[in-house]
């Protein structure tokens, strides 16, 4: 377990966990063709995987100066709160030992569930 996935064991909870690890899983299925300036990063499919969500074969990934904003082409954040594997794909190539802040949406936390369900 990648220390992302046990830091998003402390945050979210168990069904959102499961979909961020499916999301670094899928990932691995995409390799780094082009780089520019390590804040712009064009990522292609290697491989098909299992209900693959995207019929684009390349995504262009968008970096933050700071690596604390990530914005992908396929717009998966913005549609489901979630980050998409291209993102997580780009975190492991960074070296991403924390989650970033803007990563972290309250509506997916464990401490909103709690409250819901009081």
């Amino acid at each position: 377990m990648s220390v992302i996935e046990e830091e998003a064991m402390n945050i979210f909870t168990r069904p959102i966990v499961g979909k961020l690890q499916k999301e670094m899983r899928n990932g691995t299925t995409y390799i780094v063709e082009q780089e520019r300036v390590g804040t712009h990063f064009f990522l292609k499919r290697v491989k098909q995987y299992d209900t693959t969500e995207y019929q684009k074969n390349l995504y262009k990934v968008t970096v933050s100066q700071d690596d604390q904003l990530y914005k992908s082409l396929c717009a998966k954040f913005q549609r489901d709160g979630l980050h998409c594997c291209h993102v997580f794909n780009i975190t492991t190539r960074k070296g991403t030992t924390k989650l970033p802040e803007s990563f972290i949406r309250p509506r997916w936390a464990i401490e909103m569930d709690r409250k819901l369900r009081t």
